[in-house]
């Protein structure tokens, strides 16, 4: 709550390998662009996930991994396309 008070917006980061020096600047650039003020990264490496990431920005999340992704495929093909549903 402090952090919030004074201006720095709190971000984490999960990724499946962890990120180094060039790809950490890379994601802090892109946050930065979308918040006013100073960002704190925090970083979690979770092998789950597989690969990509997922970004949790103030009340926001983007999921790009890649079981997120295979989940939705999981998903998708429990969904009978030749059954008719009357």
């Amino acid at each position: 709550m402090y952090k919030e008070h004074v201006g720095v917006a709190m971000a984490t980061v999960t990724t499946a390998m962890a990120m180094d020096e060039k790809l950490r600047a890379e994601v802090m650039n892109v946050i930065k662009k979308s918040v006013k003020g100073d960002v704190e990264l925090k970083e979690v490496v979770d092998k789950d996930i597989i690969g990509g990431y997922i970004l949790t920005l103030k009340d926001k999340q983007i999921d790009a991994s890649i079981a997120s992704k295979i989940n939705l495929l999981k998903r998708d093909m429990k969904i009978n396309l030749y059954q008719k549903n009357y």
